[in-house]
């Protein structure tokens, strides 16, 4: 089973794309985890996660959504994999593709904005 879910903030704005036949919207989420060091101090760590959303999702997305909203996603766990055109070495990084995202914020408007 590869079922992924989250709560975090959009890190950065909502990059959307759209053909004929195929939408898709893609950003990252910033997941914050608190725990005490050694000596009893707050840390904080965040980690940065590439979230992609397709069809209705990437349009709500688009929609809805902006640096800092807050979010609560259910996806898959996938590798994007590409060759770099400088150095033409294979890359690859983690991505969670969208199988569902509640916005967990009031739109400005005063609306539920909830997909």
């Amino acid at each position: 089973m590869n079922t992924y879910c989250a709560v975090g903030n959009l890190s950065q704005d909502i990059d959307y794309f759209e053909n004929e036949t195929f939408c898709s919207a893609s950003t990252s989420i910033a997941l914050n985890e608190y725990y005490k060091d050694k000596d009893g101090n707050k840390q904080e760590n965040v980690t940065f996660l590439p979230i992609k959303g397709f069809s209705t999702i990437a349009k709500n997305m688009k929609a809805y959504l902006k640096k800092g909203s807050k979010v609560a996603i259910v996806g898959k766990l996938t590798s994007d994999e590409w060759t770099d055109k400088d150095t033409g070495k294979k890359r690859n990084k983690i991505v969670c593709k969208l199988d569902a995202i509640d916005f967990l914020e009031k739109k400005d408007d005063g609306n539920e904005t909830n997909s």
